[in-house]
């Protein structure tokens, strides 16, 4: 994250499953995902989320300040964690094998089965 001007760079949270990036002037975020998509092979990261394709999963950064006006999804098996840190681990993501979630329902008179079908997990409107 080294690569975004430090005065533009109003707060940032790191998982280790995703970077969250929230600018002080929200009108330069295309320069910002312009400079990310620079060096995306290098840092590992798979999907950059801003503009509509961010308010297409959360509010509209613009309306929202929890929501962040950046959203970077690191390629799978890349961690981001501060130098230094003793992060070992890492559970849950917004990457598809962290989204899949095994739903197991149990009560004495259920017969086994097994049903093979998608569920969409997404936020509640």
């Amino acid at each position: 994250m080294t690569s975004v001007h430090e005065r533009l760079l109003a707060g940032l949270e790191q998982d280790g499953s995703v970077a969250l990036l929230w600018l002080s002037d929200q009108d330069r975020t295309a320069d910002v995902v312009n400079a990310l998509r620079k060096i995306q092979e290098e840092a590992g990261i798979q999907e950059i989320y801003s503009g509509e394709s961010l308010k297409l999963l959360f509010n509209d950064p613009k309306n929202d300040p929890r929501v962040p006006d950046i959203i970077i999804q690191p390629t799978p098996g890349q961690t981001y964690v501060d130098s230094g840190s003793t992060f070992i681990a890492e559970h849950g993501g917004n990457a598809n094998t962290d989204r899949g979630v095994p739903l197991l329902i149990y009560h004495p008179r259920f017969r086994r089965q097994e049903i093979k079908f998608p569920v969409q997990r997404d936020k509640s409107p």
